[in-house]
């Protein structure tokens, strides 16, 4: 089931960028990885990040995030190079760009609740936390407190125009580390999913017809590859 929490608009393009076995991975199973919040770089996913608020209630929320799974996109007309260098681990590397309705009719149909939402950048050395709780105390269903955290992140990240799909594994438990894997599955339309596929602007010439002829077989050979032309230009 999907639910909306502060969704685009179903026009907006937005883009992942993944390295090619996970690419693969995602047509072989028919479905998107979601990966628990406290397995991000970022120390602070699914906290708040004010030092004294962690201080205070740290092992609280640092439970609560290892029930809360999330799916990162970037929203943005045209492609990133700095997402490019960050999110794809080689030079043979691809992005799926959609949009926001691609993506929503995708995963609409999963048993699970879905949430979406446009990440929103907060400078927290100036912004009351408890104001941004109250602004999600509206949230249907009463799990505002547990979603929120995954919504709100600093400016310094704000390059990204994440937005985001979550799932939140129920019912949160104290002490969940072992009990909660560290990734979840969630099936997809992959052809709902995929509009068009972009190649690394560094790959080699070879990858074109490795990732067409894996379309193929997946029945998707009709769906358009770019080459992303980036540096074209450059010797």
């Amino acid at each position: 089931t999907f639910r909306g929490l502060y969704p685009p608009e179903d026009s907006v393009t937005i883009w992942r960028y993944i390295d090619f076995t996970k690419f693969v991975d995602l047509l072989n199973s028919e479905s998107l990885y979601f990966t628990r919040a406290d397995r991000f770089e970022d120390p602070f996913e699914g906290l708040y990040p004010v030092r004294d608020v962690i201080d205070k209630e740290f092992e609280e929320y640092d439970e609560v995030r290892k029930h809360d799974y999330v799916s990162c996109w970037s929203i943005g007309e045209h492609e990133s190079a700095a997402l490019w260098k960050i999110y794809s681990d080689s030079k043979n590397s691809i992005a799926i760009k959609s949009t926001f309705r691609g993506l929503r009719q995708a995963i609409e149909s999963a048993t699970e609740d879905i949430y979406a939402s446009v990440v929103r950048y907060r400078d927290f050395e100036t912004t009351d936390i408890f104001k941004i709780i109250k602004e999600n105390e509206w949230e249907p269903g009463g799990k505002g407190s547990t979603v929120f955290p995954i919504i709100y992140k600093r400016m310094s990240f704000s390059f990204e125009n994440e937005l985001r799909l979550i799932y939140i594994k129920l019912p949160i438990q104290e002490k969940a580390t072992l009990q909660s894997p560290i990734g979840h599955k969630v099936p997809v339309n992959v052809e709902s999913l995929c509009d068009k596929i972009y190649l690394s602007p560094h790959c080699q010439d070879w990858f074109y017809d490795l990732v067409n002829g894996v379309l193929k077989k997946y029945n998707l050979g009709h769906k358009e590859i770019v080459k992303s032309d980036l540096y074209k230009g450059l010797r």
